[in-house]
């Protein structure tokens, strides 16, 4: 918008009002014009409507003698409210209402600003705008408009006391220019004649006006059932959201409900299969106190670069296990528990989905490359951690392949083991020198959740391990980090649990549950604590 003021606006006479229009006709040929765009549907304009102004002044207003008419139901539009006028090769716009304002680009008209291209005229707050735009290029000039429309101009926009007598004036002067004697003029017949043909001049042009008008309806009711088919498509779009949303909610339920049932189905089997044959029961007295640091181990994820390993029935790879809460601040258990991968990789690809395969496979051949983690969750009644496969420090692992995949394992099961620092202590005391000096026959107790008894049965609140016992299977108890048993203690689900040992009155944990072999009257593996 400008930033000078203009000269003061004063009311246009008869004279000025002819002296404007016949130079619009007459010496069009560089004379320059502008149009106003009417932003809103009145009883006068549509919305859309550009109305082209050829004379130098005209007003805006509520009154039947503005050239810029509103009809009664704009409240806020004076019936002299602004106008606009030329001066020199400028437009300004002026303010004549004393009771509303005039807005110039959102900013209050307080008397009179220049116009330029582009402007947006706002009379009043909240009232009816109109945009600015002056014509540039070929049609720049009133030149460019036809001689009859700008007669029709020129009779709609001269101020309307005079409209009449410039209306006759501007026919007599056109045939004046025509060359036209005065006997021409008065003789009735041509006079007729002229009449006539300016007549069917003004009717032709409020036809196209009409024309226009009702193509302008046409789109603007176009444009309006656009409007409401998409808003009745936004909704229904919205509506279908919203249903599958809730579909999804309930699938997503469903799937955890079934998980939950899968699980215990697996549990179920498992022990079927194994027809256990270890002692289980309550804890005996003297290791009741070391139940609240036995913890439930249940791994609920791992993830090869990132991406979660699927079993072909599109549930996670999972498994349970066992840790111990120790007196130095270590969460203990077996690596095999923390690291199940790399234990008989040949069965779990077999469980795997395709894509997982891949994963695995990616992993084994190159896992100084490829990254590999697990989510290890250990919880009982009394607390709980949770923590990734990376945070536990584990024994070294040899592996052993055959064709060319399909088994991959720690060879060196005393290395079976893995522990993590938690900066919180428990009561189990482990012991390595005890470990040493084992003699056959020597019973030993175990606990843990074999099967998952007592943890993936149970709400957590409810969690209790189980007691099972398995005795010293050689004179010289630790082979090579490992404590060789036989009969019961080292079922599937206590591995990585504590087995403890009476050292003179003192109870201490000696190793942790590594593996079993056979079926009945098994023989199994425990991984002393003086390994780590």
């Amino acid at each position: 918008m400008a930033t000078s003021k203009t000269q003061p606006y004063k009311k246009q006479t008869f004279a000025g009002s002819v002296a404007a229009g016949l130079g619009s006709i007459f010496k069009a040929g560089g004379k320059k014009y502008y149009i106003l765009e009417h932003k809103i549907t009145s009883k006068y304009h549509k919305a859309g409507e550009w109305q082209e102004i050829i004379v130098d002044n005209i007003e805006l207003g509520r009154s039947s003698k503005c050239q810029v008419q509103y009809d009664e139901s704009f409240s806020t539009v004076s019936a002299r409210h602004a106008a606009i006028i030329k001066e020199g090769d400028n437009w300004k716009l002026v303010q004549l209402s004393k009771t509303n304002s005039t807005l110039l680009n959102g900013q209050k008209v307080d008397k009179e600003w220049y116009l330029q291209n582009g402007d947006e005229i706002q009379l009043s707050v909240n009232g009816p705008k109109l945009g600015f735009i002056i014509p540039t290029g070929a049609k720049s000039t009133v030149g460019t408009i036809g001689l009859t429309r700008r007669l029709s101009l020129f009779r709609q926009q001269a101020l309307r006391p005079y409209k009449t007598a410039i209306t006759v004036l501007s026919i007599l002067l056109v045939l004046s220019v025509g060359g036209l004697s005065a006997k021409i003029i008065i003789d009735n017949r041509k006079y007729d004649k002229y009449k006539e043909e300016i007549v069917k001049q003004q009717k032709k042009a409020e036809e196209e006006r009409e024309q226009i008008r009702r193509e302008a309806e046409e789109r603007a009711r176009e444009a309006e059932e656009a409007r409401r088919k998409t808003e009745q498509e936004l909704e229904e779009n919205k509506r279908e959201l919203a249903e599958n949303e809730r579909k999804l909610d309930e699938i997503r339920q469903q799937r955890e409900t079934d998980q939950q049932t899968i699980a215990k189905l697996k549990n179920s089997i498992a022990n079927l299969r194994n027809k256990m044959t270890t002692t289980v029961g309550p804890l005996p007295a003297e290791l009741k106190q070391f139940e609240k640091d036995i913890l439930f181990l249940y791994v609920s994820e791992v993830r090869v670069e990132g991406r979660a390993l699927k079993m072909k029935d599109g549930d996670n790879l999972t498994w349970t296990g066992t840790a111990f809460l120790c007196d130095d601040g270590r969460v203990v258990t077996a690596k095999h528990c923390v690291e199940g991968w790399l234990f008989d990789a040949g069965g779990t690809l077999d469980m795997l989905d395709k894509d997982s395969q891949q994963l695995l496979l990616k992993y084994l051949f190159y896992s100084d490359k490829v990254s590999i983690e697990a989510d290890v969750n250990l919880y009982n009644a009394h607390q709980e951690f949770v923590l990734k496969s990376t945070q536990f420090r584990t024994g070294k692992t040899d592996y052993k392949t055959s064709d060319g995949y399909r088994y991959a394992a720690c060879t060196h099961w005393g290395n079976d083991w893995a522990y993590a620092d938690v900066g919180r202590r428990g009561s189990i005391h482990c012991n390595g020198s005890t470990a040493q000096n084992l003699k056959a026959g020597q019973k030993l107790s175990v606990m843990g959740f074999p099967h998952g008894k007592g943890g993936a049965d149970r709400s957590q609140r409810d969690m209790t391990p189980m007691f099972s016992t398995c005795t010293v299977a050689h004179d010289k108890g630790l082979q090579n980090g490992i404590i060789e048993v036989s009969e019961n203690g080292t079922d599937q689900g206590n591995s990585g649990g504590p087995v403890f040992a009476n050292n003179n009155g003192k109870i201490e944990v000696v190793g942790l549950v590594s593996y079993v072999t056979g079926s009945r009257g098994k023989m199994g593996g425990i991984c002393s604590v003086s390994q780590f």
